[in-house]
């Protein structure tokens, strides 16, 4: 996450702040990466949401409006994350966009293609999905016959 700040060009200060840190310890960080300690900019409470909300509109962006809302949603926080973690660079997003919705799609969507009730289900002796269906015109009948369920 510092990484990130660090990029979105917040000074030591701000980014200390914001990770609730010294800004000792912002700055002994910056000196162990090698990163350049100039001057950024000063980053309100304000700024702070607006450079996020900015964020998150680019990530949004990059996955488009082609995927079901869920899916793309999906897409979107995976994508988020990379960028918190530093697996992708603020200058890249939208490059990774596609590939983020492409997987998402694959991992959620193939999740729910058709399945037949007559196959059997993985780990069971042989039982079936039709097996699991509830036959009400079972229970009516029974009910008919005297049995009662208590």
């Amino acid at each position: 996450m510092r990484h990130l700040l660090y990029d979105m060009d917040w000074s030591t200060a701000s980014i200390a702040r914001y990770q609730g840190v010294s800004v000792t310890t912002v700055r002994q960080w910056l000196s162990s990466k090698g990163m350049d300690r100039t001057r950024r900019r000063k980053v309100s409470q304000k700024d702070q949401r607006r450079d996020f909300e900015v964020l998150q509109n680019r990530v949004v962006q990059a996955i488009g409006t082609r995927l079901p809302f869920d899916i793309a949603a999906d897409a979107a926080a995976e994508l988020m994350l990379a960028v918190i973690e530093g697996q992708v660079p603020l200058d890249e997003i939208e490059k990774h966009g596609r590939k983020f919705g492409s997987r998402a799609l694959d991992l959620y969507a193939n999740s729910f293609r058709q399945r037949s009730l007559d196959e059997d289900i993985a780990g069971t002796d042989g039982l079936r999905g039709v097996d699991l269906l509830t036959d009400e015109s079972a229970s009516d009948w029974l009910e008919e016959m005297g049995a009662t369920w208590h």
